[in-house]
């Protein structure tokens, strides 16, 4: 536990609101990606509870997940899924299997009783859907996984002819 709180916290101290020297914001970047891999390959005995308007805007994580498979996101309409490079910087994520360590293909955060990661029931996000949600204002931290400042290993493209989601690595 303590390198996973010594990864995200550490680079913190020096990333302040207003007081950003030039790379620090990219060493922030890229101590969240280095944790990704930690989260991913954890467990937890608990399940979290993420809010709505932190599921809506990205920023709900939990342990045992990581990036989904870019073909996860290879159908009509996937393309900004295929792209947004989630709460870590790797992509939207998928809850690996406990006792295999695969990936499902399934979302990290949703309503099913066995996951890591809750979704409230009852509320306008239970379904995995913010569509009935209010619109909750989106920071940004990392750009889009097809953007030249991502990390090359990471970089995506969605070919919009054949609706199919690609790894650029």
């Amino acid at each position: 536990m303590w390198r996973l709180a010594s990864i995200i916290i550490l680079p913190t101290f020096a990333v302040r609101q207003g007081s950003r020297e030039p790379g620090e914001e990219a060493l922030l970047r890229e101590r969240l990606v280095e944790a990704a891999e930690v989260i991913g390959t954890s467990h937890a005995d608990e399940a979290i509870v993420c809010k709505c308007e932190d599921y809506c805007t990205g920023r709900c994580f939990a342990a045992s997940c990581s990036a989904c498979d870019a073909a996860t996101w290879s159908f009509p309409g996937g393309a900004s899924m295929c792209l947004d490079a989630g709460p870590l910087g790797t992509g939207l994520l998928c809850r690996r299997d406990p006792a295999t360590g695969q990936l499902l293909g399934k979302a990290c955060c949703s309503s099913a009783p066995d996951g890591p990661c809750k979704l409230p029931p009852d509320s306008c996000c239970s379904s995995g859907s913010c569509k009935s949600c209010p619109r909750y204002p989106r920071q940004t931290i990392f750009p889009s996984l097809n953007d030249t400042q991502t990390r090359q290993d990471l970089r995506r493209s969605f070919i919009d002819a054949e609706n199919t989601c690609k790894t650029l690595a």
